[in-house]
């Protein structure tokens, strides 16, 4: 077969990769993953089919640092519940999230507060990540459009995802860059950019083997336009596909879990013993209470024997009394 080559001959392009492999041609050349395939992993990325997880929060600001624990939970992709730990004066107040939308609850008040959709890209808790980077109320497959290309930086080679939010999504910014290990899309940096300029910058090290798939452990985000500020974000422990209970993203859920709920056995131990305080301490006030009024009823029959005796009626009598009594002068 003429201009066909022999029979059984490799075409070049295929024997180029069988010999040398993939990286060896030049970026452009080499073929991109499947998109669809990226993006799902994005959306999945923490949380899986469920996730929990107790983190380390702590934010630098110009007016000072605040170092927070958090524990969280997610259930596919509509639920999810931060609570957080410490420190004390904070501790209970949570964000829930469900199909109905996305709540604060306030312990205190005992009140769930709805986050309007104008408000996922605010400030979580006063830190430098949003309502949205952290209970993923948006999809990058279904709120933005997308597309893939290979990238140098610093000498290394990235898959890079470029996302442009779509006309109604629930976003402030006009468009992420992400960069992501070329083989195990493994994040590496996130650039968010307003109006071409870029914003905020989060970067992920500290890869560990997490449930069968490799995972950053510590984030970091810094505002470009305050770059002495950041917020950083640590994974204590993380749990991958595990039982979540149904309950656990309700009122009730959120409750329990901050101690306004059902009481664990634990809590109606120490409830019990509390309470058996409190009755010990209520009996001694009520026998106080007791004596006090026996010591009164002896020291008017006291004060009538002396006026019967002729006592002086000017002098005091209420102090005398007491003296005499026994009982300590108010």
């Amino acid at each position: 077969m003429s201009g066909s080559g022999p029979r059984g001959a490799i075409p070049l392009a295929l024997f180029v990769l069988a010999t040398f492999g993939v990286h060896s041609l030049p970026v452009a050349a080499q073929p991109l993953p499947d998109l669809d395939a990226v993006l799902d992993h994005l959306d999945d990325l923490y949380r899986s089919s469920s996730s929990h997880a107790v983190l380390r929060m702590t934010v630098v600001r110009d007016r000072g640092t605040r170092e927070l624990t958090l524990e969280s939970w997610s259930r596919g992709t509509e639920d999810a519940l931060i609570v957080i730990r410490s420190p004390a004066r904070e501790s209970g107040t949570a964000t829930l999230r469900t199909d109905d939308g996305l709540w604060n609850y306030a312990p205190r008040a005992d009140r769930l507060i709805r986050i309007p959709s104008g408000l996922l890209s605010e400030s979580w808790m006063g830190s430098h990540f949003t309502n949205d980077d952290l209970l993923r109320e948006t999809s990058y497959r279904e709120d933005y459009r997308a597309s893939l290309d290979w990238a140098s930086e610093d000498g290394s080679r990235y898959l890079r995802v470029v996302l442009t939010p779509r006309p109604d999504a629930p976003v402030v910014y006009t468009e992420l860059h992400f960069l992501l290990t070329p083989d195990d899309w493994i994040p590496v940096k996130w650039v968010y950019l307003d109006q071409g300029e870029i914003v905020r910058v989060m970067t992920f090290d500290q890869v560990q083997r997490v449930a069968g798939r490799d995972l950053p452990l510590r984030m970091l985000i810094q505002p470009t336009d305050a770059p002495d500020e950041r917020t950083e974000i640590v994974y204590q422990s993380l749990e991958l596909d595990i039982g979540v209970d149904d309950a656990l993203f309700t009122r009730q859920g959120l409750q329990a879990q901050i101690g306004l709920g059902r009481a664990t056995g634990s809590q109606l131990r120490d409830m019990g013993t509390e309470l058996a305080g409190a009755t010990a301490i209520t009996t001694g006030l009520r026998h106080a209470k007791q004596t006090r009024g026996t010591q009164c009823r002896i020291l008017r029959q006291r004060l009538d024997d002396q006026r019967m005796v002729g006592i002086d009626d000017r002098r005091p009598t209420g102090a005398l009394g007491l003296r005499q009594a026994g009982l300590r002068q108010h």
